[in-house]
Order: C-alpha cells, then structure tokens, then sequence
C-alpha cells in the first residue's frame, strides 16, 4: 500500500470517529521532524475540531490525541453548571 494511501485510510478512520461523536468537523494535522542524517524521526500529531478552534491535543500517538481530545469534550460537558428553571406552583 503507497504511503497515500495509507494516509487517507487513517485519516478517514478519525473522521468516523469524529462522525460518529457527532463533531461538525474534524481537524489532523501530522508534523515529521529529525535528523536527515539518523536517528529517530519524531511524528506528532494534533486533533482537534477545527483548524481556527484552539482546542487540539498533540501527542506522539493518534489514538491517545483522540481520547484525550474527546474526554477533555465530555469534561467540558460534563462539568457545565446546570441551570434548572423555577416556576412558581399553581394553585
């Protein structure tokens, strides 16, 4: 498989992903940087919704981005004050 290819997979798997969690868009951006020379090359990736949205998460391993990106989601969610109407009983 050309590296293309496998590029598109993935990046179709995130977008299910993204689908699935009913996210209106999806943002992946992959960074390479090392050596020409030797050595390791390092890959970050970083999630988000967006590319203007400031919330990404960048890590080394796809999978961890998008966990953490999506709990910190259900955080933000999850941890919202909870407004609760008052009427005043009838009589």
């Amino acid at each position: 498989m050309s590296f293309e290819r496998a590029l598109k997979n993935e990046a179709s798997r995130v977008r299910q992903v993204f689908a699935n969690a009913n996210a209106p868009r999806m943002h992946l951006s992959i960074n390479v940087e090392g050596s020409c020379d030797h050595g390791d090359l390092v890959i970050t990736f970083n999630v988000g919704e967006g590319s203007w949205s400031g919330e990404h998460v960048k890590g080394h391993n796809i999978d961890q981005c998008i966990t953490e990106y999506f709990r910190r989601k259900g955080w933000e969610r999850d941890n919202n004050a909870i407004l609760i109407p008052y009427f005043e009983p009838e009589d």
